[in-house]
């Protein structure tokens, strides 16, 4: 802890540090109509609050949160992978016939504040947040409808957690929201049907994620969506390029400001392309820039985990001044360490066994 702690804390001088680059061309959205086609979509300029918020933090918080071992992808190391370091763990803490389900009523968010959450971001320097709505289990963080009883509203902690923390990161100022958004579930039963019918239906495409991406993006207008989960299918299934047009021609309102990664075109992560058809600039240097160090494309990268997010180009342009810098966190459960608001810094805290 006290190591992610001292890493966090020198990456925000580092950012703090830098000046911003007067040479750097701010670029702005235009009133351009996009067309839902990967030419009309990238030729769409890159928001500029972008290019000069340095510093984000990623939130992984949900029903995976209250085992808290591994990562997110418990449910499917447990139940899929039978990955034998999960599956022991899962057998002599909770037991062979305890259900992962069983875990959302005790993701109940106790200490969860969103008000405090937020003024400690723009405390530590944090200019945007991204928490998950949804990971790929499909429980929710928000009330939606296509998540049945699977979410955050009828289930675990009965609040929506979205809408708090969005609401709040607004409230201060200075930090802009965002959210991770799952377009596959694991074991859902649409979408396993879909996968049976080798994607040649559409069904939970068109009943439960695009539905949901678009409520989501309604109701709270995140700054910067975290597409994940496209690569079984491509992204006509995925209604990928539908979705994008529509988000870029202000269907949601956030048009000015919305910022998105490259995981939405799916099948050509299968072959190690990493950025396919959205991004056409090189993958990431290997190894990951140094700090300080001038990078011909825009991407950001976190030491403490092996995180790659490619921001969409625009015209090619040169990189801004000093390295972004992103903060992975996974929290340990429902308090997310609120204790750590003594050290004006977020460290999640890891707690295994039943609540």
């Amino acid at each position: 802890m006290r190591r992610t702690l001292l890493a966090f804390n020198a990456l925000v001088a580092l950012a703090a540090a830098r000046a911003h680059d007067p040479n750097i061309t701010t670029y702005e959205p235009n009133a351009t109509t996009y067309e839902p086609n990967w030419p009309s979509l990238m030729a769409r300029p890159l928001p500029s609050w972008f290019d000069d918020a340095k510093v984000g933090i990623f939130l992984h918080w949900g029903v995976f949160s209250v085992p808290s071992f591994g990562s997110e992808w418990y449910w499917y190391n447990l139940n899929t992978r039978k990955d034998p370091a999960t599956v022991a763990f899962h057998n002599a803490t909770y037991g062979p016939d305890f259900a992962y389900a069983q875990f959302a009523p005790q993701f109940t968010a106790t200490f969860f504040n969103a008000t405090a959450w937020a003024s400690l971001f723009k405390d530590a320097g944090i200019r945007y947040v991204v928490l998950t709505s949804k990971h790929h289990e499909g429980f929710t963080n928000w009330c939606s409808a296509e998540a049945f009883s699977w979410n955050a509203c009828e289930d675990g902690p009965k609040r929506n957690l979205v809408a708090e923390l969005a609401g709040a990161v607004r409230a201060v100022g200075g930090v802009r929201m965002g959210l991770y958004h799952s377009i596959f579930e694991w074991y859902h039963p649409l979408y396993l049907a879909d996968k049976a019918a080798n994607y040649t239906t559409r069904r939970y495409v068109d009943e439960v994620y695009y539905p949901q991406a678009q409520d989501l993006n309604r109701l709270y207008r995140p700054d910067l969506i975290w597409s994940d989960g496209d690569w079984e299918a491509n992204s006509s299934y995925w209604r990928s390029p539908e979705l994008l047009a529509w988000l870029y021609n202000d269907g949601a309102g956030s048009a000015d400001t919305v910022v998105v990664n490259d995981r939405w075109v799916g099948l050509c992560l299968l072959a190690r392309q990493r950025q396919c058809s959205v991004n056409t600039l090189t993958p990431p240097p290997t190894p990951p820039p140094l700090p300080g160090q001038r990078q011909p494309a825009n991407w950001q990268w976190s030491p403490l985990r092996r995180l790659f997010f490619r921001r969409r180009p625009a015209a090619r342009r040169p990189s801004p001044s000093g390295p972004q810098v992103g903060v992975c966190l996974h929290a340990g459960h429902a308090e997310l360490g609120l204790r750590a608001q003594r050290r004006a810094v977020l460290v999640p805290q890891h707690h295994h066994g039943s609540r």
